[in-house]
């Protein structure tokens, strides 16, 4: 494999592109957003740290498992007697 000299550097990666390995699942600001208000009222509403609590909470959620809607049930028919 041939050495890259000092003044050869390696093509910059776009924010835009996946990282090898396993992907993250795209979570819904709306998720996130709850999940950090959670983390910040959890270390007692103290401010200061919304961006630690944004970041930790798309990671925690993006790294779970997709959850599957519940299957809804029929609705039963209503008979008029």
């Amino acid at each position: 494999m041939a050495k890259r000299s000092p003044t050869q550097q390696e093509p910059a990666r776009s924010i835009e592109q996946e990282p090898d390995g396993p992907t993250m699942r795209d979570v819904p600001d709306e998720e996130v957003a709850q999940r950090a208000y959670e983390i910040f009222m959890m270390r007692g509403g103290e401010h200061g740290h919304d961006i630690d609590d944004w970041i930790k909470a798309k990671q925690e959620l993006a790294q779970r498992e997709p959850t599957q809607p519940e299957p809804t049930q029929p609705e039963p028919e209503l008979t008029h007697q």
